[in-house]
């Protein structure tokens, strides 16, 4: 896997590596990749080869649902609804460390997706050249420790028959804390997970 590891210490090498890895995605491929938090597995959201690949790779259950990072508000509403509460929430918080349980366009019931605007400058502009959502999952195995550092990453996935396509590598991470989960479906603001916002 050494070979597909694309150290990023600059904007020109940063370029370089994002484009390569939407050759990548559009290729039903999966890239390991920096988020706010901690590195993450990417995947084009409407792929569903790639995005079963994801399952693959972390050993993860399929009726967990996978999260989702769009560029912006405007490409979220073209693949999920608002409600008046997560719309004024968004406005607010993205991008950032929000995120929003959103049903599918089409769908009025059941299990929503957790989507959010990263401010993370190279999950933004990977979804923002991709023009669609990317799943942004953590890159560990399921039950396993989130890695922020691309060896962590690397160390986990040895043994795995699949493993990811490529890898952009920033150095170690910041142990920031999660994203705050908040779910507005049913006309309330309902915070799921705690995470460095706080919404009151």
């Amino acid at each position: 896997m050494l070979n597909k590891i694309f150290k990023i210490n600059n904007v020109q090498q940063a370029s370089k590596a994002i484009n390569l890895a939407i050759k990548i995605l559009k290729n039903s491929g999966v890239a390991v990749f920096p988020t706010e938090t901690a590195y993450g597995l990417a995947a084009d959201f409407t792929d569903k080869i790639a995005v079963d690949k994801i399952f693959k790779i972390k050993q993860r259950k399929r009726k967990k649902l996978l999260p989702i990072i769009a560029s912006d508000i405007k490409m979220v509403k073209k693949y999920f609804n608002f409600d008046k509460n997560s719309l004024a929430l968004a406005k607010k918080y993205w991008p950032g460390p929000l995120t929003l349980i959103l049903n599918k366009k089409g769908q009025t019931k059941g299990k929503g997706v957790a989507v959010r605007v990263s401010d993370n400058k190279i999950a933004s502009k990977m979804s923002k050249k991709l023009d669609r959502p990317i799943v942004a999952t953590s890159a560990n195995i399921s039950g396993q420790n989130l890695c922020y550092d691309i060896f962590d990453v690397i160390k986990q996935m040895q043994k795995n028959r699949i493993k990811p396509d490529i890898f952009l590598d920033v150095g170690t991470l910041l142990k920031n804390p999660s994203s705050t989960i908040v779910d507005t479906r049913d006309g309330k603001i309902k915070t799921v997970r705690q995470g460095k916002i706080k919404i009151l």
